[in-house]
């Protein structure tokens, strides 16, 4: 509606959030759903999900569709997300619940070509919405002597990206 000027994209993304998932009916319960099946999609490495490992929450799940999260695409047997930005989002909110989820999920995932934009992901939301866990998460994967090089070229340009760069960022690239 050109009210709302977002300085960057997760800030746009987290409103979204808090609109049609948080501020609905039992918000708390959608948004440990939507948590859940972005950490089950992220776990397959595919971006749908059986819709049958989810028939004991089929309401919210409906209601999750009906606020534009949630799609099924005319199918009846599988869900996803209605963007592959949402999806990475919500998987980007799951790393922040608790320390060490990004960089076990990312130092696992390795081989996976699919972690480059759950790694860039799961590093913007965290740094722009803790700080320090985030430069305990970039540490740990970092500080990696086995890390795949593309995630460390990914690192260099995720760090090399930032207009303004932290104490702990200036560190590691020094």
């Amino acid at each position: 509606g050109g009210r709302d000027v977002f300085t960057n994209y997760q800030k746009l993304l987290d409103r979204l959030w808090k609109e049609r998932i948080l501020a609905a009916p039992e918000g708390g319960a959608l948004a440990a759903l939507v948590s859940e099946i972005a950490e089950d999609m992220a776990s397959h490495e595919n971006l749908w999900v059986p819709s049958a490992r989810y028939a004991a929450k089929a309401a919210r799940v409906s209601r999750l569709m009906a606020a534009g999260v949630l799609t099924d695409f005319g199918t009846d047997g599988k869900i996803g997300f209605t963007h592959q930005t949402l999806f990475e989002h919500a998987l980007a909110r799951s790393f922040a619940e608790k320390d060490g989820r990004l960089s076990a999920y990312v130092l696992g995932r390795q081989a996976s070509l699919f972690i480059r934009p759950k790694m860039w992901a799961g590093l913007s939301y965290l740094r722009e919405v803790d700080p320090q866990t985030y430069a305990s998460e970039l540490e740990a994967i970092w500080s990696r002597k086995d890390l795949r090089r593309h995630l460390r070229f990914l690192l260099v340009e995720f760090l090399g990206s930032q207009a303004v760069p932290l104490e702990e960022e200036v560190h590691l690239m020094e």
